[in-house]
């Protein structure tokens, strides 16, 4: 019956062969069923169906496995963590506070995906065949033959030509060997190479707390810990310690799977036969081990075992614990704790307990006999202390120790003086104690100082605007100038009033970067009649905007937004007005705030602070008024009074005279405050310098007769135009007699004079009326829910003119009267400021009329016109002109309400060269389709009113 069928399926592999390509090969199953035939049998099978048996017998019956490579990828090691496994990562991060896992159960944890058992793994030389194993065999020579045997039931297998051959009971080796032994005594020059073929299965159990219990087929190779993976691993309740394999009903090996896991025993990791059963046990005695051991985890013991050696489970302590361990055991009565020290044998020998929780806590990060150094110093840190250390020893040389910014006038060793850790302070000159080691300031040290080194800049000089932005500024001004195109022109949509003189050179400034000078003037005209509409002003304005932005070379011509002056792109960077104290702030700008002596006295003055009681006030002093970082400073030793103004910094340069305020307790228990005061050279003194005592307050004040220095620029028709020092008391009147007076061109009447405090109160006041505008539109907004009324501009729309104030800038400019002041009448001359600017301008003979008339425009002054004379020639006013507010902008900025003779009379005096008349518009105007639109809807609510009366 098997040769017909083997017939069968030759036939047909024949047929195939035919139509397949030459390197085809026949299955598997029908050489497996061909090699078992005898060789008489093969060669008349093969000769029937016409095909060479020893090309059949040489056919590889086996499929060809691909060789399985492992896939490894790259892995990122990290460092700084304690770990590179997950489970360990977080217990090391968070350190006590982290949730323990039990240990060793992610290590078997598996999800089984199939139960086909592994066939491709190596067969050791050890392996002991049985039924159902498979054995290749490979026979070359004078014969070339392969075999694939399997041991039959009977535990032999049916080699050709030899015929059955006992193999069951014996190694894998032992096979070999006598199998070989066949072939070479029954075939002359014959060789055999025997290999496995597929291993036999076998059902195996695993039960008791395993991930998935159950009955599995595996190979004949498979061990505990492989059962144990198929299984899915063990179960967070099963026992890693007592692993049992039974077999027959009986257990043969216990298996310790800590042996595996921490020392890499797998002595106990046998090899299952068909039928054995992994049972796995409820876990034991356990213990939670946290802290700075190498494995935090949560153990299982085997049973009651010595503190060491459940130390050594969790891989020992780290080099940071502290040497005490903390046991707490549940009893009865409560928690109980055990403080045990492992320097002692008894304490080690210490017997741990089921539910036990073992803590190791940190040793203390301070040094117990270490120096610290910090602040303006090239490398901060701890160093090493020996008795009789100095601070020349510790800092030798300046250059080489010190940052470029440290201050030599002023350092501090802080130093503990009692257990409770208080401290007390020592002041010395870093200077004297490098210079001159072994002098009163080179300080004995003692182990656990601190020697504060610190910085000439200060905290202060950061947020002083004046002295860290005066470049920032600069650069702002200029990108400032370039997006506003006119200066003049914003003044006037500011404040709705500017000479024509500013309106002149701006047309010329226009005419400048190609433009037309007729632009200017009609944006000039437009922005004083409409007052906050911009919008074709800011159109034509953007052309000059860029064409300013484009032009950066430093005697690039712009105009002052303050005076309307033209005057060079260098003159307004404030180069000129840079101080001498400004210059004095900047410098070590760079250094860095943790260098500063706020930040590194904020810790002292606290601490000095905390220590504070009756018997023992406050050890800290305040330094104000003229020193280079007033505050609050540490009261070291024996400090006096030239300390606290080292600490200070020492005096700046307009320091006069010392005030002290002390607190002094009278001898009924109240307080009172005595002032005295002090010359510079009493306090400067070495020796004899009164002493500082508790909560002094020491104020430095200044010279009377000393001032910063003040420059004031003058630009236009003066003789000498440009920045000038001014001094004390000087006057518009005595600084012009310095320049040189005026030029022959000058319109003293048109001049315009801008201060800078002037500015800011005025940008105050805008902010302030924006706010007040914002509340009359709501209540505008309100009012016209209730009215029938349409008006021209919505609420939205006058919200919009009010966030067009973002971009007013305050002027600043102050009306004065010129041509008097070069009279001599000193009532008329004014004290100049730092930072005043002077304009004088051309003399033009114009008169501009700008505002709601039908074309704004300019026009020669004729003596003897009045202003209707001017409004005709621009062709009369608009509708929406209000007539009863018409008013004049003088040459010098002051504003003029003409009175009804001046309408029709034509009295010389009342307009003058470069007067500017405003025609405004009439804010309450209504057009005439909202006037009808609001009469229709009332009439026709009488009428519907009427129809409902009759």
């Amino acid at each position: 019956m098997r040769l017909r069928s083997m017939k069968a399926a030759l036939f047909a592999a024949a047929f195939n062969l035919a139509l397949m390509p030459a390197h085809a090969a026949i299955p598997a199953n029908t050489m497996a069923q061909f090699s078992q035939l005898s060789s008489a049998q093969q060669e008349a099978v093969a000769a029937q169906y016409g095909l060479d048996v020893n090309d059949l017998r040489g056919q590889d019956t086996t499929v060809q496995e691909q060789p399985i490579n492992p896939s490894l990828s790259a892995r990122q090691l990290q460092p700084g963590m304690a770990s590179q496994r997950p489970q360990l990562q977080q217990a090391n991060q968070d350190g006590l506070d982290a949730p323990l896992q039990p240990f060793g159960y992610n290590v078997f944890a598996a999800q089984p995906t199939s139960q086909t058992p592994l066939a491709d793994i190596p067969v050791p030389d050890d392996y002991v065949v049985g039924p159902g194993d498979e054995l290749r065999i490979q026979l070359f020579g004078k014969e070339n033959a392969n075999y694939r045997l399997t041991v039959n039931r009977e535990g032999s297998v049916d080699f050709p030509k030899l015929g059955p051959i006992s193999v069951a009971g014996l190694t894998f080796r032992q096979v070999s060997d006598t199998l070989q032994s066949r072939v070479a005594e029954q075939f002359i020059g014959v060789e055999a190479a025997i290999s496995f073929g597929t291993l036999r299965t076998m059902q195996i159990f695993v039960m008791g707390d395993a991930y998935q219990p159950g009955a599995y087929n595996v190979n004949a190779l498979t061990t505990v810990t492989q059962a144990l993976q198929i299984a899915g691993g063990i179960d967070t309740v099963g026992s890693l310690r007592k692993v049992q394999v039974k077999r027959g009903g009986q257990m043969v090996q216990q298996v310790d799977l800590y042996k595996l896991l921490i020392w890499g025993n797998s002595e106990d990791d046998i090899r299952l036969r068909p039928g054995d059963t992994v049972f796995i046990p409820a876990k034991g005695v356990e213990v939670s081990i946290a802290g700075l051991v190498k494995r935090p985890a949560i153990y299982e013991l085997s049973g009651p075992a010595a503190l060491s050696n459940v130390l050594g489970l969790a891989g020992g302590l780290k080099a940071e614990a502290l040497k005490a361990v903390s046991v707490t055991r549940r009893t009865e009565s409560g928690l109980k704790m055990f403080t045990l020290d492992l320097a002692k044998s008894a304490d080690r020998g210490f017997t741990i307990r089921d539910g036990d929780k073992i803590e190791l806590l940190p040793t203390t990060t301070e040094y117990s006999t270490a120096i610290a150094l910090k602040g303006a110093v090239v490398r901060e840190g701890a160093y090493s202390y020996q008795s009789g250390m100095r601070i020349s020893q510790l800092i030798k040389d300046s250059r080489r120790d010190l940052k470029a910014t440290a201050d030599l006038d002023y350092a501090l060793v802080v130093r503990e003086i009692n257990p409770q850790h208080e401290i007390e302070v020592h002041q010395f000159n870093l200077g004297r104690a490098i210079s001159v080691p072994g002098s009163a300031d080179d300080l004995l040290l003692q182990a656990r100082d601190q020697v504060l080194i610190f910085s000439r800049a200060g905290n202060n000089d950061f947020a002083d605007p004046s002295a860290t932005k005066l470049a920032e500024d600069a650069q702002k001004r200029q990108q400032r100038l370039a997006n506003q195109p006119y200066a003049g022109q914003g003044m006037m949509a500011n404040q709705g009033m500017m000479a024509n003189q500013a309106g002149v050179a701006q047309a010329a400034f226009a005419q400048g970067n190609g433009q037309q000078a007729y632009a200017g003037t009609g944006n000039q005209q437009q922005l004083a009649a409409s007052g906050t509409q911009l919008t074709q002003a800011q159109q034509q304005s953007a052309q000059l905007a860029s064409a300013t932005a484009r032009a950066q070379a430093q005697d690039q011509m712009v105009l002052d937004p303050q005076t309307g002056a033209l005057v060079s792109v260098s003159d307004l960077t404030d180069k000129g007005n840079v101080t001498l104290t400004q210059v004095a702030k900047s410098v070590g700008m760079i250094s860095l705030a943790a260098d500063s002596r706020e930040a590194l006295l904020q810790s002292v003055l606290d601490k000095l602070k905390a220590q504070a009681s009756r018997q023992h006030p406050v050890q800290i002093a305040e330094v104000r008024g003229e020193v280079k970082f007033p505050g609050v400073y540490p009261i070291g030793s024996n400090s006096s009074l030239a300390d606290l103004v080292a600490a200070a910094g020492g005096l700046s340069e307009p320091a006069y005279v010392a005030e002290l305020s002390r607190i002094q307790e009278q001898a009924d228990g109240g307080l009172s405050i005595v002032h005295q005061r002090y010359a510079l050279s009493d306090i400067a003194k070495l020796n004899g310098a009164p002493r500082a005592k508790s909560k002094d307050s020491l104020s430095i004040l200044a010279n009377p007769d000393w001032r910063e220095e003040a420059t004031v620029q003058l630009f236009g028709e003066v003789k000498y135009p440009g920045t000038y020092t001014v001094r004390r008391g000087e006057t518009i009147g005595s600084l012009l007699q310095r320049a040189g007076g005026l030029t022959d061109y000058a319109n003293a009447k048109g001049v315009i004079f801008a201060r800078e405090s002037l500015r800011k109160q005025e940008a105050d006041r805008l902010q302030f009326i924006k706010g007040q505008l914002r509340q009359e539109i709501s209540t505008l907004a309100l009012r016209r829910q209730t009215s029938s009324a349409t008006y021209r501009t919505s609420p939205t729309e006058a919200v919009g003119l009010v966030d067009q104030l973002e971009n007013t800038q305050a002027i600043g400019r102050m009306t004065i009267n010129l041509p008097a002041i070069l009279a001599g009448q000193k009532n008329m001359d004014l004290i100049l400021e730092n930072g005043d600017k002077l304009y004088v301008p051309t003399f033009q003979n114009v008169i501009s009329v700008v505002g709601q008339v039908q074309l704004p425009s300019s026009h020669i002054f004729e003596p003897g016109m009045s202003v209707q004379d001017y409004l005709d020639k621009a062709g009369g006013t608009k509708k929406q002109a209000d007539t009863d507010r018409i008013y004049v902008i003088k040459a010098d900025g002051s504003v003029m309400l003409p009175d009804s003779s001046y309408w029709f009379s034509r009295r010389s005096g009342a307009l003058e060269p470069g007067d500017t008349i405003v025609a405004p518009i009439d804010s309450d105007y209504l057009d005439t389709l909202s006037t009808w639109t609001s009469a229709t809807q009332m009439l026709y609510q009488l009428g519907v009113a009427w129809s409902a009366i009759n």
